[in-house]
């Protein structure tokens, strides 16, 4: 009840962005609840920062670590230079249908793995084969 509310006021008011989202200390404070989530273990193990992390100061880590904890109007994008990248990322969500089937048999359930959506890379680190895209599913 409490995650729909809030769901409800983000649909109102914020824009989704897959790779690296904001807004992440709310998320974090009703996730505590559940479990001990902070924003920095939302940010490293669910969100595309750790490709960019290394490429940047510490300092640096630490302000856009502090932007996607709040409200950040794309400065995150800028900060890390993706806005100005040559590679483009594809806002689609991207799959691989054989690691969809070998979860299925693993876990009995399918999850999206942030390494599906790696800037630039068409093709499963995992298998080494071409991911689809959701536009191609039904």
């Amino acid at each position: 009840m409490v995650l729909q509310a809030l769901s409800n006021y983000w649909m109102k008011y914020l824009i989704a962005t897959l790779d690296l989202p904001c807004h992440l200390q709310p998320l974090a404070e009703h996730l505590k609840k559940a479990g001990s989530f902070s924003v920095e273990y939302l940010i490293y193990k669910h969100t595309m920062f750790p490709l960019y992390a290394p490429f940047v100061t510490e300092s640096h880590r630490v302000r856009v670590i502090q932007l996607m904890a709040g409200h950040s109007q794309g400065a995150v994008h800028l900060s890390l230079g993706v806005a100005a990248s040559r590679i483009r990322n594809d806002a689609r969500l991207r799959y691989c249908p054989s690691c969809l089937k070998n979860q299925l048999a693993q876990y009995g359930e399918n999850y999206w793995q942030r390494n599906w959506f790696f800037p630039g890379l068409n093709i499963c680190p995992s298998v080494m084969a071409n991911s689809s895209d959701e536009s191609q599913t039904q």
